[in-house]
C-alpha cells in the first residue's frame, strides 16, 4: 500500500494510476446506473450532454491530469468503488469535481473519505477547496459536511461549501 493512501471501512483511497482507468470508467457508469444502450441518451436540460460524451471527457481528464484524481478500492477485490477529481483554480483555491461512489457501496463513508483526502492534499499545499452543490442534493451535502467542509454561501439554488482557509 502506498504511503499516501487512506483506509476506511474495508476500502482504501489511493492516488489514481493508469492501471485503474477502466475501473474508474466502469464505476462512473455504475454510479449513474447507465447501460450500454443508455450511453447516447440526451438530457432535456442539457441537450449537448450524453453519458458517452461525459465518459470520454472523464477519460481525457484522467489521461491528461491523473494527479488530480483519487480512487477508492475495495481491499478484498481491488475493484474501484468510487473516485473524486479536483482542479486548481489558482494557487490557493481548488474546485472539487465529480465525487462518485457505486450505488451498492454508498452510505459507508467512502465519499467523505475521498473528499477528506482531497482536503488534506490541498491543505498540505497551502490551498483550500471550494465547491457548488444543488440545494436539493442532500446526500452530497451530508457527504461534504461529514468530510469537514462548511457552507459559506449561496448562489441561486446552489450552495457553496469551502474547506478550511489555506495557511
Amino acid at each position: 500500500m502506498q504511503s499516501d493512501s487512506l483506509m476506511v471501512n474495508g476500502f482504501v483511497v489511493v492516488p489514481f494510476g493508469m492501471r485503474l482507468l477502466d475501473g474508474v470508467l466502469e464505476a462512473q457508469k455504475r454510479s449513474w446506473n447507465v447501460t450500454e444502450k443508455d450511453l447516447d441518451r440526451r438530457n432535456p436540460g442539457l441537450p449537448e450532454w450524453t453519458p458517452r460524451r461525459a465518459l470520454r471527457d472523464l477519460e481525457r481528464y484522467l489521461r491528461e491530469q491523473p494527479e488530480l484524481f483519487w480512487v477508492a478500492l475495495d481491499r478484498t477485490t481491488g475493484g474501484v468503488v468510487g473516485f473524486v477529481g479536483y482542479y486548481p483554480v489558482d494557487d490557493r483555491n481548488w474546485s472539487l469535481e465529480g465525487v462518485d461512489v457505486v450505488p451498492e457501496e454508498r452510505r459507508k463513508g467512502i465519499g467523505a473519505a475521498l473528499v477528506r483526502q482531497v482536503l488534506v492534499h490541498a491543505q498540505c499545499r497551502g490551498a483550500r477547496v471550494v465547491l457548488r452543490v444543488g440545494e436539493d442534493n442532500l446526500a452530497a451535502i451530508r457527504t461534504y459536511e461529514k468530510a469537514g467542509m462548511r457552507r459559506t454561501g449561496r448562489e441561486g439554488k446552489d450552495l457553496i461549501y469551502t474547506s478550511e482557509q489555506a495557511h
